[in-house]
């Protein structure tokens, strides 16, 4: 183990000891959800327990992802699957996850402007060919 996961593991050791664990309390965001975890708060260094919310996991990750959101950062965690075959679970589970969100007004206009970015890149159209032509041949046969 890297010293620098150590040094965060021994400061949230410290903070169980001091605290307890983070599942007794209610989420500091007050989404009204039991926390799960202990959130370092920005802007302090962790070394001491105060230094510490409890938070269930999606107010936690809202809470790291409005601090870290870049470009780079969304392109890194991308990675570990770009070029990759996802799971067929995979899609059937965000299928799941997403039916009945809504989106801002913001949002919609973004993913509009993306599908017509790739509406215009000619590698991206004949990926979709070839996956059409993929999967025709898959149900009707043919080489």
């Amino acid at each position: 183990m890297a010293e620098q996961d150590w040094e965060y593991q021994k400061r949230h050791i410290a903070v169980i000891r001091v605290r307890g664990r983070a599942r007794i309390y209610e989420c500091a965001s007050e989404c009204g959800n039991k926390a799960n975890v202990w959130a370092t708060i920005h802007e302090t260094d962790g070394s001491d327990p105060s230094h510490y919310l409890p938070m269930c996991h999606p107010c936690h990750n809202q809470y790291d992802h409005d601090l870290q959101h870049t470009p780079e950062s969304d392109y890194a965690r991308g990675a570990t699957w770009r070029g990759k075959k996802r799971p067929a679970e995979f899609g059937e589970h965000m299928s799941r996850v997403l039916i009945g969100r809504t989106f801002s007004e913001d949002t919609k206009r973004k993913m509009s402007e993306s599908q017509k970015r790739l509406a215009q890149d000619p590698e991206h159209l004949e990926r979709l060919r070839e996956r059409g032509r993929k999967g025709a041949r898959a149900r009707w046969g043919g080489d």
